[in-house]
């Protein structure tokens, strides 16, 4: 599939087609990791790093779970 490249302020653009964008899931302010091999572009999602305080701030109290004690004690664990 071509494409052209454009003048985007002083920096040069190049245009997603749809049909990409929906094949790697793209979104607008998504970070993409660009690198050259061989005279040749690529471009790949950046792989998300995900930090604890991000992934727990949306459970709610009724996802909370209770413990549960399947076992007997093993070693020295008071119960």
């Amino acid at each position: 599939m071509k494409t052209t490249i454009q003048r985007w302020s002083n920096d040069l653009a190049l245009r997603i087609p749809q049909i990409f964008i929906k094949e790697m899931n793209l979104t607008e302010g998504m970070s993409i990791d660009l690198t050259m091999c061989c005279g040749r572009l690529s471009a790949a999602p950046t792989k998300r790093k995900y930090r604890l305080v991000d992934l727990i701030k949306d459970i709610k109290p009724s996802q909370k779970h209770h413990e549960q004690f399947t076992d007997a004690p093993v070693g020295k664990e008071i119960w």
